[in-house]
Formats: C-alpha cells, structure tokens, sequence
C-alpha cells in the first residue's frame, strides 16, 4: 500500500533562504559601515547613504515570479501523472527548491532558478536520501546527463530503483 507523501520525513537542513542571507548581508553591511563612519566618517557617509537606499529599494522579483506566489505545491503536482510518478519524488523536489517562490515543472535550473551543477548536484544527493532512491548506476538512467528543467529531475528519480528496505511507494 502507498504511504502518502506527506508522512515523508521534514527536509533536513533546509537552506537559509533569501530572508536569513539579506539579515546576514544587512549585518555585516551595518558593521562594517560604522568602522567606516568611526575612521573617516565624512568620506562615506553620503555613499554609504545613497547604497543603503539602492539596496532597500531592489525589488528582485519579476512580473512572472509575482504571478505564481499564490501557487502551491497542488498546482506542481498536477504537472504530473501522480498514478505513474512517485508523489514522495514530487513532494521532494517541490520542497528542495521552492525557499523563494513557488516552482513548476517546467522551470530551467540554470534559467530561471539560477541553480548551478554543483549545487544540483548537492541537491538531488540530498533528495535522493530523503525519497529512499539509490543513487547506483545513474548511468543507466534514461535522464542522466540531460537534467535541465525540474519535470527532468523528477523524472530522473521516478527511473532510480528504491533503497534496499525501503518500501514507501510501491
């Protein structure tokens, strides 16, 4: 019998996302100005200012990325035949990549995510040990060496066999 995907366990180590890191950035920023300011305070304080103000004024995300905040992982799922795919794999990949905004099928890792092979590669190791897949023989996968959007990724892991012992989804 299947265990539904939302008995599989909490993502481990979850990224600090983009709210922890621009907290980070803000201070250290804020530290390194006011040894600034204490040394030479007349020199950087009209550019610290004129930064600062740039800085909180950025709006990163796009018209596109506004438009899908209110999507959820329901609206991910249904870019799948969830009677053929693993929902586990689904769940997984949607909660790996979705710290900023809700994901789809057919986003491109490097285009639109801005996720590099290194970091891809962490990431499906990561998934992998989450979902119980093996990661041996990926050679034989159909999808190895062409993972580029993330329906490829989940496809890569609906063809990886599971673990030995684990047993969740077939």
């Amino acid at each position: 019998m299947k265990i539904s995907s939302r008995w599989m366990p909490d993502l481990d180590g979850k990224p600090i996302g983009w709210m922890g890191l621009s907290t980070f950035y803000v201070t250290l920023f804020g530290g390194l100005l006011a040894l600034v300011i204490y040394w030479r305070p007349m020199v950087f304080i009209l550019p610290a200012f004129v930064l600062v103000l740039c800085l909180l004024g950025r709006d990163d995300s796009s018209p596109a990325v506004k438009a899908r905040m209110s999507e959820t992982i329901c609206d991910f799922a249904r870019s799948f035949d969830c009677r053929d795919i693993d929902t586990w794999i689904i769940r997984a990949v949607f909660e790996e990549f979705s710290d900023r905004h809700p994901i789809r099928s057919t986003d491109s890792f490097e285009d639109d995510l801005c996720i590099y092979d290194e970091d891809l590669e962490d990431s499906i190791v990561s998934i992998a040990n989450r979902i119980g897949r093996s990661l041996d023989d990926v050679e034989g996968n159909p999808f190895y060496g062409r993972i580029h959007t993330v329906y490829d990724l989940v496809m890569f892991f609906q063809e990886q066999p599971l673990s030995q012992g684990v047993r969740h989804n077939r």
